[in-house]
């Protein structure tokens, strides 16, 4: 199968390119990758007792409930020993913020595939957590398209993120269709936009296994 590299095409930090190069340069400064340090005891030692794991299970699935998904079958597998999840997350940001959001949840299913591999015995689930108890507001109050910044004025830094109401966006989500009023595949990203983030995730990458955790605010 054909695959496009994203060294040199989307990473080009520098130091970033050390580091996936496995240069002995960077090797006094960390301990390896995520990967390479994982073993039967280092899972061991994480592996959930039966009652945390039901707890966790309640959890997610009266999340998935309340906003009427389908809960992923990656969800009920948590209720076993022997099954790990795997998580990243990323600030809420407007119509999921910079590109490396999709890197993430990539690289996340990705993981658990390569753990599956090397220890056959065990699951390993892709966890997205969505960090909607942030009080960064500034971080995601821009985007920026085709070099061209488009930003909220009004601050919110005073609650959660999790918290605002999309109508908060409404004023950006104008200024980009206006950007992009010549082109009719907007109408493809303003109906993402009309959606809930979580939601629409939720809805797409379960084929994977894949797990949408949101932080209830209560």
């Amino acid at each position: 199968m054909p695959t496009i590299t994203l060294k040199n095409t989307v990473y080009k930090n520098k130091l970033l390119l050390d580091f996936l190069d496995h240069s002995t340069k960077l090797s006094p400064f960390h301990n390896g990758s995520s990967l390479e340090i994982i073993d039967e005891h280092f899972m061991s030692n994480r592996d959930l007792h039966i009652d945390q794991r039901k707890f966790l299970v309640n959890a997610l699935v009266s999340q998935y409930n309340s906003i009427g998904v389908e809960t992923p079958s990656g969800v009920h597998q948590l209720e076993k020993k022997g099954v790990y999840t795997v998580t990243t997350g990323h600030q809420l940001c407007f119509m999921g913020g910079p590109q490396f959001f999709i890197h993430k949840i990539i690289s996340t299913i990705k993981s658990c595939q390569l753990l599956k591999e090397k220890y056959s015995q065990n699951d390993f689930i892709p966890v997205f957590w969505m960090a909607s108890e942030d009080h960064d507001f500034q971080e995601i109050s821009h985007t920026t398209i085709f070099g061209k910044k488009f930003s909220i004025e009004d601050t919110h830094d005073t609650i959660a993120v999790g918290r605002l109401k999309s109508s908060v966006f409404q004023s950006l989500h104008e200024e980009v269709k206006e950007f992009f009023k010549t082109d009719e595949k907007f109408k493809i990203l303003e109906d993402l936009f009309e959606k809930l983030c979580h939601l629409t995730l939720g809805q797409k990458l379960p084929v994977f296994g894949f797990i949408i955790y949101l932080k209830t605010m209560d």
